[in-house]
């Protein structure tokens, strides 16, 4: 697990060039060993000589650095890899965290995913038997992805949900309201086939999902399956309810399956027709946009190729061109690409778990499950090898660990119009323990065609001179001390507007009916009236107070906000022809 950003989709390849990124990728390898979890700068040579090392008890799976924060699995669960509690820990000082949180959950197992919200995503198993979705008279561990969102010291909310039962197809019965009835399994890979006898057949352990990866720019899951060999990709942006259905949320596909790919044979298409034949994959990862070698690819620890030095592979989904939220593939054909790349790594023999992560200078960073994590490049010597008992290890830069970490957004209003003025707004937080942090700031756009205020301010403003999408991106360097060391750290974040020329923006445009959103304050749900919306073509967009868009629909009458917090929100309702209405939305639970 790691959460990447997807920006840009292009294929860049570096592995011909001798001598190109032939070093270890700065700055800390973040992984976990009996009773510690450790950073591990890129010139140790084992765990004892380590960055910094932290107290957070035995892990019975994986642990997670995100921002300030640890991650950790604890205790045992009734499935393999299972775990009784998730745990938080605030990193406090050299070498010392606070324990924040502890939640005790039961079915859970494997891999867990913290999220910017500083919710985690976790999987879990529910028992079905499958003769109810028209398959065979079978009881089965079906997986369920849930998000928690801590409420308390030891207590949490289910704020999400998806179930992998919602999404069956069977071939037996119309009847069926369980499942999907249809006549050719590889018209819809959207689907899983109840009764698909490849990898594993049908088993009490089903799928054994094992990892879990979150795309905040997406707002996108990807899992991964132990037993299907297989990873998949569904929309977050769904409610729960809609998670549940085939309709909904960004991708307008609801809780399908947006992408797949290992195993078409799964699907009834050509076995292995994905280039490589899976065999125990674990540790499913999106690649980040800066990676010099695979820019947004899907990553997963292939434990079948370990003892030949391919235990990473690696495959460029196919990313639709015009719809930045879906996939392109053909139905009845295979998803995804045919081919699969497999650079070579150290070689070791493992069963079971395990983990690799691409790294953003084209590395590999490849865990042997409880014996050491390898940093290599193309190559079964690595250029860095640390004994440690960990399951997966994660790579962190600089930055992630002190920060800035950090949100730019333009003005909650939602209308940008040429010749205007955009406030831009950063706010920062960086690590506690870095003392007295100073920062500078620079912004550009593009196109250029603007003008900042000032672009070496905070929250400057900016003014674009003509109509258009804009980027206006800010780079920021912290300056601070920590353990009486000096630490600078450079990054930067963009935002994006869509600037219109507003010579038709009118308050109520559309058929020339008032927009009326009710009820208003909402515990959650937003209704829009019909007299506005009966045969109109719309597209609704909200917006939190950062700008950043939540939820985009075509043609909804209702709004399912209950998954975000008290405050003020923005609705955008565009028509046809462009015209444009803006209301302010008000959540109060």
């Amino acid at each position: 697990m790691k959460k990447h950003f997807l920006l840009t989709i292009f294929a860049v390849c570096f592995w011909a060039i001798p001598g190109i990124f032939a070093q270890q990728q700065e700055s800390y390898t973040f992984c976990a060993n009996s009773s510690y979890t450790y950073l591990l700068d890129t010139n140790a040579t084992t765990s004892s000589s380590y960055y910094q090392r932290f107290n957070t008890g035995t892990t019975s799976y994986c642990a997670h650095f995100y921002h300030d924060t640890i991650y950790t699995t604890s205790g045992s669960g009734s499935a393999a890899g299972g775990y009784g509690s998730v745990k938080k820990y605030a990193w406090t000082g050299n070498n010392t965290v606070s324990s924040t949180w502890t939640y005790t959950v039961s079915g859970a197992h494997h891999d867990i995913c913290p999220m910017p919200n500083g919710n985690v995503l976790i999987i879990v198993d529910e028992t079905i038997n499958l003769s109810t979705y028209g398959g065979s008279s079978t009881s089965v561990s079906s997986p369920i992805i849930k998000e928690i969102k801590p409420t308390g010291t030891t207590t949490g909310t289910v704020v999400w949900e998806w179930h992998l039962k919602n999404h069956l197809c069977q071939t037996t019965s119309s009847s069926n309201t369980y499942a999907t009835y249809v006549t050719d399994v590889k018209q819809h890979p959207e689907l899983f086939y109840v009764g698909c006898t490849t990898n594993g057949g049908v088993t009490s352990d089903w799928f054994h999902a094992n990892g879990i990866d979150y795309n905040p720019t997406l707002d996108q899951i990807v899992w991964c399956s132990h037993i299907k060999n297989e990873i998949y990709v569904i929309d977050h942006s769904t409610t729960t309810a809609q998670a549940a259905t085939h309709a909904g949320g960004n991708s307008g596909k609801g809780g399908d399956f947006l992408y797949r790919w290992g195993s078409p044979e799964n699907y009834g298409c050509t076995t292995d027709g994905n280039g490589v034949s899976l065999s125990i994959i674990h540790d499913a990862r999106w690649v980040p946009a800066t990676n010099s070698v695979w820019p947004n690819y899907i990553s997963v620890f292939h434990n079948g190729g370990c003892k030949s030095g391919k235990g990473c592979v690696l495959h460029l989904p196919t990313y639709s061109t015009t719809d930045p939220y879906n996939y392109t593939y053909t139905a009845g054909s295979v998803v995804g690409p045919t081919t699969a790349v497999t650079p070579t790594t150290k070689s070791f023999d493992v069963q079971n778990q395990g983990g690799c992560m691409a790294l953003d200078n084209g590395n590999v960073l490849i865990t042997s499950p409880n014996s050491a994590f390898y940093e290599t490049r193309n190559s079964s010597t690595p250029l860095q090898s640390i004994t440690v008992g960990t399951i997966q290890s994660d790579r962190l830069k600089k930055v992630e660990v002190f920060g800035p970490w950090f949100l730019t957004a333009s003005i909650p209003s939602v209308t940008h119009c040429a010749n205007s003025a955009i406030s831009l707004t950063f706010t920062k937080k960086d690590a506690p323990v870095v003392t007295s942090p100073t920062y500078t700031y620079s912004w550009s756009s593009s196109p250029s065609t603007a003008t900042f205020s000032s672009t070496t301010a905070q929250n400057p403003t900016v003014t674009p001179t003509a109509a258009g999408n804009y980027t206006f991106t800010v780079t920021v360097t912290m300056t601070g001390t920590f353990n009486s060391t000096t630490i600078t750290t450079t990054t930067t974040a963009s935002v994006t507007a869509v600037v219109d020329a507003c010579t038709d923006v009118q308050e109520n445009p559309i058929k020339g009916t008032e927009l009326n959103l009710f009820p208003n304050p909402t515990t959650g749900t937003i209704n829009l009236n019909d007299e506005f919306t009966e045969d109109n073509n719309f597209e609704v967009f909200v917006y939190n107070s950062y700008g950043e868009i939540i939820i985009q629909e075509k043609n909804s009458k209702l709004l399912d906000l209950s998954a975000y917090s008290n405050g003020i929100y923005y609705i955008t309702v565009k028509s046809e022809n462009k015209n444009i209405v803006n209301k302010k939305i008000v959540i109060m639970k």
